[in-house]
């Protein structure tokens, strides 16, 4: 018999999977990074509208690969939620994905 904790663990993990695939998408933050440059920024921090941790995810792995072979800098900053600003009632931290494309000219 499945316990109510795993079952909810599972629920919870597969939700930010999906949300995870949803949000990852390489031609959607391409994008979002090219419009960021037209402005003469070198970089860009994406925060997701719901306060998830998606950097262990399989479609962040796969998103930080394709970057990176792409000759994009990618890594996670955390970031602290206060009480007043999360969820579900407590303070957590998050990591919002920055891709940043200066380097060598």
């Amino acid at each position: 018999m499945t316990r109510r904790a795993d079952q909810m663990r599972e629920v919870a993990r597969t939700m930010r999977e999906s949300y995870a695939v949803e949000k990852l998408d390489a031609a959607l933050i391409v994008s979002d990074a090219a419009r960021v440059a037209t402005l003469g920024f070198m970089s860009i921090r994406i925060r997701f509208d719901r306060p998830l941790d998606l950097q262990n995810t399989e479609a962040a792995h796969i998103l930080v690969k394709r970057l990176t072979r792409e000759g994009f800098r990618v890594f996670w900053e955390p970031r602290r939620l206060e009480v007043r600003d999360s969820p579900n009632g407590e303070a957590m931290s998050v990591a919002d994905l920055v891709i940043s494309w200066d380097g060598p000219d």
